[in-house]
């Protein structure tokens, strides 16, 4: 009551609020801040990242022309590969996407295909812990093994790096059987996202 009744002397006197948040995927939180701001409109919001999104964001505009966080579902993917995403614990929609990756690696009379998962980082996270396979690389490398692993999947090209050949070998398998196949990236640059757009459709 106390917040409620300063809010509407602010807007009274017509002073600018800000709210500040972390970026929101979920449809419904962005309504309901939209509806809130509809109530106040002397409230500006602003979206704040311990982490910054911005290399995700843009690559997500300038790909699909809309410059918005990408909605994964790691509950349709069969194969899910993640070059430095902490998804299930710090990465971008944490709690979403761990009820999504649960669903698929529980098995079940319902989920009797559990998906597989190949974690390639420079530092081991939570998310990790449960990966089926793991490829220790250097934080440079990262972003390389993205690229390399892309050239091998298009071109056929044989790659140095550690790893590249057995997770191209992988994701190829599951392409050829008709599964679907979610890669995620946590480094916050624009051309290593579009790469991993990329990754998902080739």
């Amino acid at each position: 009551s106390e917040i409620v009744t300063k809010l509407n002397e602010l807007k009274a006197s017509n002073s600018k609020v800000a709210l500040v948040t972390s970026s929101i995927m979920s449809p419904s939180t962005n309504a309901l801040i939209f509806e809130f701001i509809s109530k106040y409109p002397n409230i500006v919001h602003v979206t704040h990242d311990a982490v910054s999104m911005s290399g995700l964001l843009t690559a997500t505009e300038q790909s699909f022309g809309v410059r918005t966080l990408p909605q994964y579902r790691f509950d349709n993917a069969d194969v899910i590969l993640s070059i430095g995403a902490d998804f299930a614990a710090t990465w971008l929609n944490p709690v979403g996407f761990s009820k999504q990756y649960i669903k698929r690696r529980k098995v079940s009379k319902e989920n009797t295909n559990m998906s597989t998962h190949i974690q390639v980082e420079s530092v081991p996270c939570p998310t990790s812990a449960t990966a089926d396979h793991k490829f220790l690389v250097s934080a440079s490398d990262e972003a390389r093994f993205a690229a390399e692993l892309y050239n091998t999947l298009t071109t056929g090209a044989a790659s140095k790096v550690e790893g590249v050949a057995k997770v191209a070998e992988a994701l190829t398998k599951a392409k050829n059987e008709g599964k679907s196949i979610l890669v995620v990236n946590g480094i916050n640059d624009t051309n290593v996202q579009k790469l991993t757009f990329a990754l998902n459709s080739f």
